[in-house]
C-alpha cells in the first residue's frame, strides 16, 4: 500500500450538454491521482437471445427505467400478483422492450414487450411523473398504434405503415401496463428515433 495516499475531495457534476465529470477539491498535482468510482450495482437484464438496452433515464427516486431491442422469447418480465404488461410476448424477429428497476437495482418492477411482427427497435426513453415516452424505428406494418384518449381525436397521428422503415412514438403509462398513444412518423424512406425528450 501506499503510504504517502491522502484523499482528495471530489463530486460528480453535470455539464449543459448533460455530460458527466468529476469537480476535484485541492490537491498536489505534482502526485498521481487516482479516481475510484464506488459502483452502486451492476445487473443483467435478458433472456437466452439477444439483448440490447439503448436507452436509459431515472427518477427523482433513482428507480431506472431501460429500452432497447430483444430477441428473447424468455425476457424477464414481471409476473408479481396484481401487475400489468403491456405485451406479454414477443411478436416478430426483434421487440422493444421497456423494463424499470428499484433504485436498488434488486427487483424489477415492470417490463414489457412492444412491436409487431417484423423487427422493433426501441432507441431512447424519456420519463416524467413515472410515465415514459419511447422512440425507435420499426419494420412492422401492425406495429402497437393507438389514439390518445381524450383529446377529440379519432386516430393517432400517423395510423399506416409508411413503408421501409419507421420511426415511431409511443407514451407508456406509469404502471407500465396501459399505452397512452402511439403513433407511426415515417415516410417511404427510411426513417427512425435516435432521441426524445
Amino acid at each position: 500500500p501506499n503510504t504517502h495516499a491522502s484523499q482528495v475531495e471530489g463530486h460528480y457534476a453535470l455539464d449543459a450538454q448533460n455530460r458527466v465529470s468529476f469537480e476535484l477539491g485541492p490537491y498536489d498535482h505534482r502526485r498521481p491521482l487516482v479516481i475510484d468510482p464506488v459502483l452502486i450495482y451492476a445487473t443483467y437484464l435478458g433472456g437466452s437471445g439477444g439483448d440490447i438496452g439503448y436507452g436509459i433515464t431515472v427518477d427523482s427516486t433513482l428507480d431506472a427505467y431501460i429500452a432497447g431491442v430483444t430477441n428473447s422469447s424468455d425476457f424477464p418480465l414481471d409476473t408479481t400478483p396484481g401487475s400489468s404488461t403491456l405485451q406479454a410476448s414477443t411478436k416478430g424477429n426483434g421487440d422493444c422492450f421497456i423494463a424499470k428497476l428499484n433504485s436498488a437495482g434488486t427487483k424489477l418492477l415492470y417490463s414489457t414487450y412492444l412491436g409487431g411482427t417484423q423487427t422493433d427497435t426501441a432507441t431512447a426513453i424519456a420519463q416524467s411523473a413515472g410515465e415514459v415516452y419511447i422512440t425507435g424505428y420499426t419494420n412492422s406494418a401492425d406495429f402497437p398504434i393507438k389514439a390518445p384518449a381524450g383529446v377529440g381525436t379519432t386516430n393517432p397521428f400517423q395510423v399506416n405503415y409508411g413503408g421501409s422503415t419507421d420511426a415511431f412514438v409511443s407514451h407508456i403509462d406509469a404502471t407500465g401496463g396501459v399505452l397512452v398513444y402511439s403513433s407511426f412518423l415515417g415516410g417511404s424512406g427510411l426513417d427512425a428515433g435516435f432521441g426524445i425528450a
